[in-house]
């Protein structure tokens, strides 16, 4: 997916994957990669945006969209729906090498991107830290030795006002620095009736400055630190359905009201509401679910924080035959997210999150070749360690209190190889193993300063009786191996056998009272998969089909549906097939045609007890795997000679039903959706200018990319996906 060349050629893609640089069509690794020329050809801004158009990865805001930047990420079926500290991601993401451990804050703002490779299945042979699901690997174009740079500034609708700005300077002969800004503000999509508040709005500024220092011909430093600001409103969540007697996990009203009626929210008003409660707003219910899908009835929290910083030094010796690296990093964050749970006018339940984080990880590697360049090989060594707390301010005005204060520490230390022989011109041989060890340290301080009724627990008890810090270690080694084979020049076919892991830990949300932390253990997954990867010079085809074994798999679901408890918790076994395809095709000079799509057939094998008492069966989908999504893009550079080049673009985006919870909860699954962008640019003969004019849903389709659903309490929620907007972007480069 790279940029084409001048006339009606193809560009060769460079990808560093494997540590190494090699053409991607030579890696036997099923790998998306987007350059520079791509992000801006597609006119994308932020990572969340490249899940539209690659295959079987799913970008979506975490169901606690309160926190408008906290994510949740699926690749071929596995990830993790919740951002909290206490679980890891199943998709891995990676800046310049260095794991990037929450994703809170997470979703970049391209600025000055090289590249961004998106790496599916297990990673563990080639990168620090193990990831079970996949790996997204973004590269930032380094600084070099000519000045230059350029500016970009963007207007569209809900009032977007936005600049990004990168600047090289060469310092002496071998110093050279590079300066990268960003700033963004836009309007919400979501008015909050109460206040005139809007929700869901944009408001960033980020700044990244970076050293590159040739010690010596064969020695190198690189140091880079950034920081990231954002003061934004809560997100744009809104209240789907609500009932003061509850629904079942299948959307069906129970017969029997539950926790005695009214339910703990009508307690609130300080009395038994004398008519039904979806009938009028004196009691909390479907009166309060506001008709216009851009509105909501919210009138709780402001303010939506987030900060983060990070540094990393990397040093690079290159000998003859070997190369030595060396990564050291820092990074942390603090987040606030205010959260009106009962979304309504009244003070029912009220949340306040605040993540505070760091994370330190050193990363060696040496790399060479051997045997006339036939055996590639890399070691590696990793270590690393995050501390973060978590507290979450429960509130309701008339009978309850609660702050809960979670701290987690988790430490991680791994040694991984792979090693490629080329068995002869054609064949190539790769194996690797990772072995790694980690620590989980847990506790949980939660104290009650009111109770709901006499069956709770007394004024002052702790929700979790046991809050002495809890350990767990996880151990595992994890191999890999690939057959690949040239079956002509262009034409390379692999097999692949691999392993992955990720650790369990303990739950730090309760709601009810429990004796002790609630534990989770790991998962696994093997996965098997084979290959074809194709180039012409108008043509390039990318084919790949894999079949995976994934046990103890985690998922958030409620142990009793008639508790409003949810935990993380093993659901079972299951199973995953799949097929993906991406295709560029230059017909005719100047006409660039791009596709990808990809099947999942996600299934469960076997369930654990609790899981099918919260209502999963083994006919329940997996969450954020549409069977069927695909991706079309053309775009046709007319050529105006001394006035430069005009370039339409057009992208349509679709994906078939699925499940936002791992319940498959009625009121929150979204049926098939197709998305239509469209852009056209204006180029000077010289490039050193670029405007853009475009839109976004310009089918103006309505659509939720995320939602949570609790049957106790009777509440659905869901974020509805931005609706049609324009844009003009200008670009001065220099």
């Amino acid at each position: 997916m790279g940029a084409s060349a001048p006339g009606d050629q193809l560009m060769e893609i460079v990808v560093t994957a494997r540590k190494r640089e090699e053409s991607l069509e030579k890696t036997p690794i099923a790998i998306s990669a987007y350059t520079a020329a791509d992000l801006e050809s597609r006119s994308l801004n932020n990572l969340s945006q490249i899940s539209a158009s690659t295959p079987s990865l799913s970008i979506a805001p975490s169901p606690q969209a309160a926190n408008s930047n906290a994510y949740s990420v699926f690749m071929r079926g596995v990830g993790q729906l919740d951002f909290t500290l206490f679980t890891d991601p199943g998709v891995g993401i990676y800046i310049d090498g260095v794991y990037i451990a929450r994703n809170i804050g997470a979703m970049l703002d391209f600025v000055d991107i090289q590249r961004v490779e998106v790496l599916r299945g297990p990673q563990g042979t080639l990168f620090g830290r193990n990831t079970i699901g996949g790996a997204i690997n973004v590269i930032t174009a380094p600084p070099s030795g000519a000045f230059g740079g350029s500016a970009t500034v963007t207007a569209g609708s809900f009032e977007r006002k936005q600049f990004q700005g990168n600047l090289n300077v060469p310092i002496t002969d071998t110093l050279f620095a590079k300066l990268n800004g960003y700033a963004q503000y836009r309007n919400g999509y979501v008015d909050r009736i109460a206040t005139g508040q809007d929700v869901g709005n944009d408001h960033a500024l980020a700044g990244r400055g970076e050293l590159l220092w040739n010690i010596a011909p064969n020695f190198s430093a690189e140091f880079a630190a950034d920081a990231t600001r954002r003061d934004e409103h809560p997100g744009a969540l809104v209240l789907l359905q609500a009932s003061g007697f509850g629904f079942s996990p299948s959307g069906v009203r129970f017969t029997t009201p539950q926790n005695n009626p009214p339910t703990i929210f009508n307690r609130g008003l300080g009395g038994i509401c004398s008519t039904n409660p979806d009938s009028t707003q004196a009691c909390w219910g479907a009166a309060y679910v506001a008709g216009n899908p851009f509105t909501n009835n919210d009138t709780y929290g402001y303010q939506n924080l987030l900060n983060t910083e990070g540094g990393n030094l990397t040093l690079k010796l290159s000998e003859d035959y070997f190369t030595v690296k060396s990564i050291t990093a820092y990074r942390s964050l603090y987040s606030v997210a205010p959260r009106d749970t009962d979304h309504s006018s009244f003070t029912f339940v009220q949340v306040n999150v605040t993540d505070k984080q760091n994370q330190f990880s050193q990363e060696f590697q040496v790399a060479g070749t051997q045997i006339d360049d036939r055996l590639k090989w890399l070691l590696g060594l990793y270590y690393f360690r995050e501390n973060g707390t978590e507290q979450i301010d429960t509130y309701n005005a008339t009978s309850f209190h609660g702050l809960d204060n979670v701290l987690a520490i988790n430490t991680n230390y791994a040694a991984f190889t792979e090693e490629t022989f080329d068995v002869t011109k054609r064949l190539h041989l790769t194996a690797g193993v990772r072995w790694t060890h980690e620590e989980k340290e847990f506790s949980i301080y939660f104290p009650v300063t009111q109770a709901f009724s006499p069956t709770s627990p007394p004024v002052g008890a702790l929700v979790v009786g046991d809050d002495s810090l809890k350990q767990e270690t996880f151990k595992k080694t994890t191999p890999l191996a690939t057959v690949s084979f040239d079956l002509a020049d262009n034409v390379m076919t692999y097999a692949t056998y691999s392993q992955g892991f990720k650790s369990g830990g303990f739950n730090g949300r309760y709601t009810i009272p429990v004796p002790a932390p609630i534990p989770f253990g790991p998962e696994d997954l093997t996965q098997y998969e084979i290959g074809l990867k194709y180039q012409a010079e108008r043509v390039r085809v990318n084919l790949a089909a894999f079949h995976s074994k994934y046990s103890n798999i985690q998922i958030n679901f409620r142990p009793n549906p008639a508790q409003i408890l949810s935990v993380i918790g093993n659901a079972g076994a299951g199973k995953i097939d799949g097929v993906e395809a991406e295709a560029t095709l230059v017909p005719i000079r100047n006409l660039r045609l791009e596709a990808g799509a990809s099947y999942l057939d996600a299934r469960y094998t076997q369930l654990a007890p609790s899981v099918a008492l919260a209502g999963v069966t083994l006919s329940t989908p997996f969450v954020e795997t549409p069977k069927w999504s695909g991706s079309v893009a053309g775009t046709y550079t007319v050529d105006l000679g001394g006035a430069g080049n005009l370039e339409p673009r057009i992208d349509y985006t679709y994906r078939t039903k699925v499940a936002l919870d791992n319940t498959n909860s009625l009121f929150i699954r979204q049926a098939a959706v197709g998305l239509l962008n469209a852009n056209v640019g204006w180029s000077d003969p010289k490039n050193l200018w670029r405007v853009a004019f475009g839109g976004t849903n310009l089918m103006n389709k309505l659509y939720l990319v995320t939602g949570a659903f609790n049957g106790a309490a009777g509440t659905a929620e869901g974020l509805y996906g931005r609706p049609r907007e324009w844009y003009l972007s200008a670009r001065r480069s220099f």
